[in-house]
């Protein structure tokens, strides 16, 4: 059982931390961290999270996850503490959640990581939602996203989390992208609307974590994306002296183009500078200075890239690992950056067609990706080896990955796939070698190859197949680009190519 220090500890413990802060997200064992900043993940032990479910810690996974990521030099763990889970009937703490939330805090400290909490999302009995029945999910749910009614039960919940855990506290987080676009997190009429709604839950949570912890850091934003527009309307509404740090979520990414969703970090995204790594993190800076802010630090506490099945919004594992590599080294252009967190510490399912649940550095099953080995080597771990995957992992991945070649030749070839033959696949990636799938078959077999990939086009050139096989399953991609649309199938069998391209077709298969 976690017990509450005194202030004078609480005060000594987060300023040495805060002054070693480019150096402990180092974490055990690990140098200095590549970029300078303090290097981590987010984590969600209570995954699942159901619409209105309870949160359902795993305490055997939550420790094998922390010792995971204590390998990888991590520093700092984020996770979520809302409101609405601690006391979830009126002025009545949920202990029982709170000691499973003891239980990890216990845990991360013991392998030397900070934790970021993210608080606010109101219960049934304190949000302004004007229906007596709100649910109390973390997502998707009406009543924890809208404000509270008042604010002052806002500031007793983050004294109470500023008091039980604040030793062992990097900051204290207000919400989640209260500015994403679907409204998931925050609700409130109107962009302005939006922003004093926020600001006003900002200085309540500021009044309650200084009245009871004043060095804990208290990080306002969370912006989804690099979103300078939000920014600056938050400081119309005063934010200035309420925040000891500024937090986005810089995804580098076109939720609007479906043929370069997930693009270079180096290369600008195309959606403006909101979704732009490169270009985005020093906008975010500019305004700050703007606002008298020059000195408050800017904390990257989310941003990654997905790996699942093929989806304009997904990449192979290679790619992943590359991508989050290759932002990490981008850190070393902004003093400012102080913090980075990886979105996430593990995949919460093994349904790789939800782009959304396959952000992990570690597998569901906890095998480490390369891009695990990418945030470690960014730590200061030299010696890190990604788990190997399965012969179907394999076959999946090399797929993917042929997928992502053929797409980019379709767009830097006027959207056709015109010419794109077994030479050009092969040409794009040393590693493959492509043959024509319309004169052969590929089965199953113990002997197959996954770097084997068959190329087949067709209609006019708009269309393009392609398949693999390990030895127990052939998978297949359909794309197609008509009329100015772009769109992907995919699917398997356990017969062979010729039998997944027609599942695939026939709408038969569309799982992996």
């Amino acid at each position: 059982m976690l017990r509450p220090p005194t202030k004078e500890r609480l005060g000594l413990l987060v300023a040495a931390w805060l002054a070693a802060a480019a150096c402990s997200g180092c974490g055990s064992g690990a140098g200095t961290p590549t970029s300078g900043a303090a290097l981590g993940v987010n984590d969600h032990p209570e995954q699942p999270i159901g619409s209105d479910g309870e949160p359902a810690f795993n305490r055997a996974i939550d420790r094998a996850v922390l010792n995971r990521m204590q390998s990888a030099g991590v520093g700092m763990v984020r996770v979520p503490v809302p409101w609405f889970w601690i006391e979830p009937k009126t002025n009545r703490i949920d202990w029982h959640y709170v000691h499973r939330v003891d239980d990890y805090v216990q845990a991360a400290s013991e392998r030397g990581m900070r934790i970021l909490m993210t608080v606010g999302g109101p219960p049934c009995w304190a949000t302004s939602f004007p229906r007596a029945t709100c649910g109390r999910g973390y997502v998707g749910t009406p009543g924890p996203t809208y404000p509270p009614r008042m604010l002052s039960g806002l500031t007793r919940y983050s004294a109470f989390v500023a008091r039980r855990w604040g030793s062992h506290l990097a900051g204290i987080e207000v919400l989640n992208e209260p500015d994403h676009p679907q409204h998931l997190f925050l609700r409130a009429p109107g962009e302005v609307g939006l922003a004093k709604a926020y600001a006003a839950q900002v200085k309540a949570t500021y009044r309650g974590v200084k009245r009871v912890a004043p060095a804990i850091p208290v990080v306002a934003g969370a912006l989804a994306g690099s979103d300078g527009k939000f920014l600056q309307r938050l400081y119309d509404q005063g934010i200035q002296r309420f925040s000891d740090a500024i937090s986005i979520h810089p995804y580098n990414v076109r939720f609007g183009n479906q043929f370069s969703a997930w693009p270079d970090p180096h290369r600008r995204s195309g959606d403006g500078r909101r979704y732009s790594f490169s270009a985005g993190i020093p906008w975010i800076h500019r305004i700050m200075v703007r606002n008298g802010d020059a000195a408050k630090p800017l904390w990257l506490t989310e941003f990654g890239f997905p790996t699942c099945a093929p989806s304009p919004l997904c990449l192979d594992q290679t790619t992943q690992a590359r991508y989050l590599g290759e932002s990490l080294k981008m850190l070393r252009r902004w003093p400012y950056v102080k913090v980075a967190l990886a979105h996430e510490a593990h995949d919460s399912t093994s349904d790789s067609g939800n782009w959304l649940d396959n952000f992990g550095l570690l597998r569901e099953n906890l095998a480490a990706r390369p891009a695990y080995c990418a945030l470690a080597r960014a730590t200061g771990v030299t010696s890190c080896r990604p788990d190997p995957l399965s012969p179907d992992g394999r076959a999946q991945d090399t797929l993917i990955r042929a997928w992502e070649d053929s797409r980019t030749y379709y767009l830097e070839h006027g959207r056709t796939f015109r010419r794109f033959d077994p030479g050009a696949l092969t040409k794009l990636d040393s590693a493959i070698h492509g043959f024509p799938l319309q004169s052969r078959e590929l089965k199953p077999t113990a002997d197959v190859r996954p770097t084997t990939i068959g190329v087949a086009a067709g209609r006019a050139d708009r269309t393009l197949t392609l398949c693999n096989a390990s030895p127990t399953t052939a998978y297949c991609v359909v794309q197609e680009g008509v009329d100015g649309r772009y769109r992907v199938r995919y699917g398997k069998s356990a017969i062979g190519t010729w039998e997944a391209v027609g599942a695939v077709l026939a709408g038969a298969s569309s799982t992996w």
